[in-house]
């Protein structure tokens, strides 16, 4: 699948991560470094988690990327009725509020040591609305337009081959060569 909340296999993940992208990521040297966040603070008890996000991104399909595609997002994610396989992963988060267009805040139940880890990988942004846009078999096969990442999905044939192109507007300029 290529639905980033339901995968479970690392090589379909790391084709994932090059159509979706996170708000933190590991740099080559195995820091956490911003991604699609620009900076964050965490509380000294770590119980919240406050994301400065970029204002220079879209999705691929042209829509801004809001504090609104973050909270949906993750809520979506924590909904149990949508079933996500990695929703264990964040049942520590308590609640996530927008403070602007461009800042986030996540709440915690009680301080969680892997957050930001899991955030490096465990999670996207997809557009908000887009998981009732498209139903649940869009994301797994064919998730065209609703990433950030420097690749766009154009297709795939299981067991024989996957086609991205390049993100012509990736707010990485001049990234991928």
């Amino acid at each position: 699948t290529f639905d980033p909340l339901n995968q479970s296999n690392h090589d379909a993940m790391v084709v994932n991560q090059l159509i979706f992208e996170n708000l933190v990521e590991i740099d080559g040297n195995g820091k956490r470094v911003p991604m699609l966040a620009k900076s964050w603070k965490i509380s000294s008890d770590r119980m919240t988690y406050t994301f400065e996000l970029r204002d220079d991104v879209v999705f691929q399909n042209g829509q801004p990327f809001t504090a609104e595609d973050v909270k949906y997002s993750y809520e979506y994610m924590l909904d149990p009725a949508n079933k996500a396989f990695r929703r264990a992963y964040w049942v520590p988060i308590s609640s996530v509020k927008t403070d602007g267009a461009h800042r986030v805040v996540f709440t915690m139940k009680h301080p969680y040591r892997p957050f930001m880890d899991f955030m490096t990988k465990y999670m996207a942004i997809f557009p908000a609305g887009s998981r009732e846009k498209f139903n649940a078999e869009y994301f797994k096969s064919t998730p065209i337009d609703i990433g950030t990442g420097p690749a766009i999905f154009v297709k795939s044939q299981v067991n024989d081959f996957i086609e991205l192109r390049r993100n012509p507007n990736y707010w990485r300029k001049g990234t991928p060569k």
